[in-house]
């Protein structure tokens, strides 16, 4: 009997050591292959999230940056609708006539203007005109005029500017004061009116 006994006892050892080997075969071969397949697909879905977030401000800053590239055209654009352009003569006529109406002063002489090509990097697209208009007004009404002109055509850049006394009678009192003006400037000019 005790060797039934023992003989059971072995069998029983060895179903449960057999069964042990099996479940960890499994363990092993089936639950950690796919414990581990599962661990990677989660990482690999881990980095796929956060390319699809990298893409997602990409795209976001592509469509900032296209709008901000259309704003930036539509400003150019308007810039250089102020630029000389057509003929340069009548241009610096009109813009200084208009520069007369709204300060006091008088621009009577314009001189032809010079144009030439711009050679300095970056290479643009624009030419560039000298031009040279004779006026006269008191210090402070050129002083505004002048401001004026700045402020309004930033694409402009003053190269001289020469104030001597008026010469001349003077048709009433305070005219003893003012002062004639010879102001030389370079404005660029728009590429598709360049001479």
């Amino acid at each position: 009997m005790n060797d039934m006994l023992k003989n059971k006892k072995l069998r029983l050892l060895g179903l449960i050591f057999g069964t042990l080997a099996v479940l960890c075969s499994i363990w092993s071969f089936l639950i950690l292959s796919q414990k581990r397949s599962l661990s990677a697909a989660t990482d690999e879905i881990g980095l796929k999230e956060h390319d699809v977030e990298v893409a997602r401000k990409y795209a976001k800053q592509a469509v900032e940056v296209a709008d901000d590239l259309q704003r930036d055209k539509d400003q150019i654009s308007q810039l250089e609708d102020k630029m000389a352009q057509g003929d340069m003569f009548r241009w610096v006529i009109r813009e200084f006539t208009n520069l007369q109406k709204r300060h006091h002063v008088e621009f009577a002489e314009t001189e032809q203007p010079r144009s030439f090509d711009l050679d300095f990097f970056p290479k643009l697209p624009y030419k560039a005109s000298v031009f040279t208009v004779t006026g006269t007004g008191f210090y402070q009404d050129l002083g505004l005029a002048l401001a004026d002109f700045e402020r309004n055509y930033p694409f402009c850049r003053v190269q001289r500017l020469d104030l001597d006394p008026a010469s001349g009678i003077a048709s009433e009192a305070g005219d003893a004061e003012k002062l004639t003006v010879r102001l030389e400037f370079v404005a660029l000019v728009k590429p598709d009116a360049a001479p």
